[in-house]
């Protein structure tokens, strides 16, 4: 099963308070920037379609066609309808859609639910969707790529298909977290990754205790049974969450997921980190210890009933400018998940 993907980091400049972002014809007032009318969300969504047929031979030029758009910041609606005409006549049909937005300040906050179900809403008609196969999530995002006074927003679209008339029908899950080590030393808290205590000098800048897979997985879970993101169910503005343990919030994704009588068939976990800090990960064997410890969680008995793949990576294997990476000030997570239907 193969899913289309695509991920799309803007910069913005706060300097004009003129012109406004527009996310999938949503004006948002608040987020002021420069020649940036071009709907990001759209692109970046239809990219991730063309990316599951590449590389059929078309598909090289309707991505031409929609760089040539965004640089003259005109709209993408016309060839967004030929690259779903195109879908239609390969026989192939949309399955499920998730978005992730990560905003910097001014941001679409995690509980910011309005906005969120405007774009969903928005999608579900320009797609032909029905609500539960389209999910948006939104992240804080502090602090990413902050270059002076432009701001980063980094858009994710995951996307799955099927063949028109398949009787086995799979859905992919896509999750995405990320956070900032915290600039306070606290010696006696370390970082939690998979439910392990990390032996490292820092601390993951978080409400809960910032468990960065675990957050994923449940983003990952939430993203096919259009459940929102895990702001909605535990907002950091709830103090009942302060120091939490993630594996609860995994737990509460799992029981929604067995309602939907769906079951994970494989996971993909990848771990992005500054070498340093990958170097502490592989002394102390937590590849392996992670996996064993995901296999008793999501209650896996063996390889052949759900397939594993965990590993870790840095800014630079993945072609990526990311200083807060690099320099060693935060960690990221990319979970996607493949459900079958019991």
């Amino acid at each position: 099963m193969r899913s289309g993907f695509f991920s799309k980091k803007c910069f913005f400049d706060f300097n004009n308070q003129q012109d406004k972002l527009i996310f999938c014809n949503q004006e948002l007032n608040f987020f002021p920037l420069i020649n940036q009318n071009h709907d990001q969300i759209k692109h970046t969504i239809c990219m991730a379609i063309l990316n599951f047929f590449y590389p059929h031979t078309i598909v090289n030029h309707f991505k031409s066609q929609l760089i040539e758009l965004e640089k003259k910041n005109q709209s993408i609606d016309l060839i967004f309808s030929q690259v779903l005409n195109f879908i239609d006549i390969s026989n192939y049909k949309i399955n499920n859609l998730s978005i992730h937005i990560t905003l910097q300040e001014p941001k679409l906050h995690q509980n910011d639910l309005n906005h969120k179900i405007l774009i969903r809403n928005f999608l579900c008609d320009f797609l032909k969707l029905s609500q539960d196969k389209i999910t948006v999530q939104a992240g804080t995002g502090e602090r990413i790529g902050d270059t002076g006074k432009s701001k980063a927003t980094i858009f994710i679209a995951n996307i799955s298909f099927n063949k028109k008339n398949e009787k086995n029908q799979s859905l992919i899950g896509f999750g995405y977290d990320r956070h900032r080590f915290s600039l306070q030393d606290n010696i006696e808290k370390k970082p939690m990754i998979c439910g392990q205590k990390i032996p490292y000098h820092k601390n993951i800048d978080a409400h809960s205790d910032g468990d960065i897979v675990f957050h994923a997985m449940v983003n990952a879970i939430f993203s096919v049974i259009a459940e929102g993101d895990i702001g909605d169910h535990f907002p950091d503005t709830n103090s009942e969450w302060r120091n939490a343990s993630s594996i609860k919030f995994l737990e509460y994704a799992i029981n929604l997921l067995k309602k939907k009588s769906l079951q994970i068939k494989s996971i993909k976990i990848e771990i992005i980190t500054s070498l340093r800090f990958q170097n502490i990960l592989k002394k102390m064997n937590f590849l392996e210890k992670a996996s064993r410890d995901l296999m008793r969680i999501l209650n896996i008995k063996n390889d052949k009933s759900c397939h594993i793949k965990l590993n870790l990576a840095n800014a630079k294997n993945k072609n990526r400018d990311e200083r807060c990476i690099k320099n060693d000030l935060g960690i990221d997570a990319n979970v996607r998940i493949e459900f079958v239907t019991k």
